[in-house]
């Protein structure tokens, strides 16, 4: 499990962007086909989180919950210090954002937005086992604005 930072753009709310912590997680797995580079394809789970504000135009506030995932393919690139991997990714992600919303006088909408987008990220890797390590990540979607800082155990095969 790792811990991530959501940045939620509100462009339709009187409200800046909002940061919200959630738990989420992802389940990847690769190739590395050379000590320099490999690939890899992921499921991330970013999380839930709850917005509320008021809705240009219209008077009375709106609230609801959403919720975003994506599957990503990935290239890293990988530079090894001794026991340790430095390491950049940049590749392409589907991405889905559900939203929940009621609105006053009763209105509801429900929302899923599917987006296609670039991904990247950077991170460091300490291999304290020759199967076994543990990494700490930063982790970008683009077009759904989702940072991702994540931490976890890696096993190679």
């Amino acid at each position: 499990m790792e811990r991530s930072t959501t940045t939620i753009h509100r462009g339709r709310f009187r409200q800046p962007p909002r940061t919200v912590n959630d738990t989420s997680w992802t389940v990847r797995g690769g190739w590395r086909f050379s000590p320099y580079a490999a690939v890899e394809l992921g499921y991330y789970d970013f999380g839930r989180y709850n917005f509320d504000g008021n809705v240009i135009g219209h008077v009375g506030n709106v609230n609801g919950s959403g919720k975003a995932h994506s599957v990503a393919l990935s290239l890293v690139g990988i530079i090894p210090i001794s026991n340790f991997d430095l390491y950049g990714r940049i590749g392409y992600a589907h991405s889905e954002l559900e939203f929940n919303a009621s609105g006053p006088l009763g209105g509801i909408a429900n929302e899923n937005n599917r987006q296609d987008e670039a991904t990247y990220g950077a991170g460091v890797r300490w291999n304290f086992h020759p199967q076994w390590g543990v990494f700490a990540e930063w982790i970008k979607n683009d077009r759904i604005r989702i940072d991702s800082y994540v931490a976890g155990i890696d096993y190679r095969f």
